[in-house]
């Protein structure tokens, strides 16, 4: 009788023990994010225990869990931290050799995960005359991502062109501006005419113009906006009133 007893506690502890292991284990990704070089990733998991509570529609974010900082090169996880309420870690901020998120849950940029191999980061290259400044963006994998040109005008460095490319190269979009000066024209305030162009995969999609009264000020379409299908059939149009600052003269 007593031997069974002790068989029936030490089954009950064991049960109890695997139910908090299982309540306590985590299922499921909550979301998922890369280091800019994919070299890692983080992403998170509830609580299996969440599972079985209530929430209002909409509200799978409130729920507690676990934070991963998983190796995608080695294929393991490095680290991980407990988190109360989801939705307040999606913003993971990575630098040469450390990842962290903004705000009080770990890991936070004054403990912060450190990584096992530095990433490469997104940079800028710039090269810059007298008379005009061309910016080059580059990812992680050192592919093109953008190019602005900017020339001074009334005292400033304003932009005149605009190009971005995936990475295989391909034009994503691009966009042409035009300032217009006169003797009331300052740095902040020099009307312009833009054209723009937009493409996927390799084919123009879209192309539309505008007028502004400065850089950021609010802008009207003129001229035609016209919108293209992957076959180059016109799938929608818009004819807007002229671009009269065209009539100006620059």
């Amino acid at each position: 009788m007593h031997k069974k007893i002790i068989a029936i506690l030490a089954v009950s502890l064991l049960c109890f023990i695997l139910a908090v292991v299982l309540m306590f284990s985590t299922s499921c990704r909550y979301y998922q994010t890369f280091s800019p070089d994919r070299q890692y990733s983080v992403y998170a998991s509830k609580y299996f225990y969440e599972r079985f509570l209530f929430k209002m529609p909409g509200g799978s974010g409130d729920a507690s869990g676990k934070v991963y900082l998983y190796d995608e090169i080695k294929q393991q996880v490095i680290s991980s931290a407990s988190v109360a309420i989801m939705w307040t870690i999606t913003d993971i901020q990575w630098e040469d050799n450390k990842a962290y998120f903004i705000g009080e849950d770990a890991p936070t940029i004054s403990n912060p995960w450190l990584l096992p191999r530095p990433i490469k980061m997104p940079y800028t290259k710039t090269d810059e005359s007298d008379t005009i400044k061309t910016i080059k963006e580059y990812s992680s994998f050192d592919k093109l991502q953008s190019i602005t040109i900017l020339k001074p005008i009334n005292s400033c460095w304003k932009p005149l062109s605009y190009q971005a490319f995936d990475d295989r190269g391909n034009k994503l979009s691009s966009w042409a501006k035009r300032y217009f000066q006169s003797s009331n024209s300052t740095c902040d305030f020099t009307p312009y005419f833009m054209h723009a162009l937009e493409s996927d995969k390799g084919a123009l999609v879209k192309e539309y113009s505008y007028n502004a009264a400065c850089d950021d000020c609010e802008t009207s379409p003129c001229g035609t906006e016209s919108t293209w299908d992957h076959d180059g059939k016109v799938i929608a149009k818009k004819v807007y009133k002229g671009c009269e600052i065209l009539k100006s003269k620059p």
